[in-house]
């Protein structure tokens, strides 16, 4: 079996085990003691009340300024917010990250949403949306196993530190192949 550290941080190679009989590590999360109550704030709480409080922000935001350049925006905050996180040296470091993270990341779907419902005509403004909401759930598919190989070959920082770099070499990407439609009154 090869040997792969797979500890969030890896600062501690106790937390890992190799499974013998599979040659699979076997790891706990680890990172700062960060276990139970902690743990349970920073996976829900921390960005599920964030992420929807600042996502009524960024809709009034959507109905009143240029969304492309807002998306943009929102991307590169969310980008370095994420990059941000490979950093972090103990919980709470993680913990203001990710409410960063969210901030950024609420802006996405108002921006976009308002975008494709003005892109498209109501025939086809649901296939239109059902495709743009199917790409986000491939995507946080992917980011677990992407995300974990990147683990699994480098650390858990690089996967920020990945994730980061992609979403800001989107940010042209975003900013000069988008173009803002007009907004539509009564559709």
């Amino acid at each position: 079996c090869e040997e792969h550290e797979i500890v969030f941080p890896p600062s501690d190679s106790g937390n890992c085990s190799q499974d013998s009989e599979n040659c699979s590590q076997v790891c706990k999360w680890g990172h700062d003691g960060a276990v139970g109550i902690k743990y349970q704030i920073l996976a829900g709480p921390v960005f599920n009340n964030i992420y929807p409080l600042a996502g009524v922000f960024m809709g009034i935001l959507a109905d009143r300024f240029n969304r492309k350049i807002l998306l943009g925006l929102s991307l590169l905050f969310w980008s370095i917010a994420t990059g941000l996180t490979g950093f972090a040296q103990n919980y709470w470091m993680v913990v203001l990250f990710r409410m960063l993270l969210a901030i950024g990341a609420a802006g996405c779907s108002p921006f976009a949403v308002s975008i494709l419902s003005d892109y498209f005509p109501p025939e086809f403004r649901g296939t239109a949306l059902s495709i743009y909401y199917w790409g986000i759930y491939i995507g946080y598919s992917l980011a677990y196993a992407i995300g974990n190989s990147i683990n699994i070959v480098l650390n858990w920082r690089w996967v920020f530190f990945i994730s980061g770099i992609m979403g800001i070499v989107l940010v042209p990407v975003v900013l000069f192949t988008i173009k803002e439609p007009e907004r539509k009154k009564n559709s």
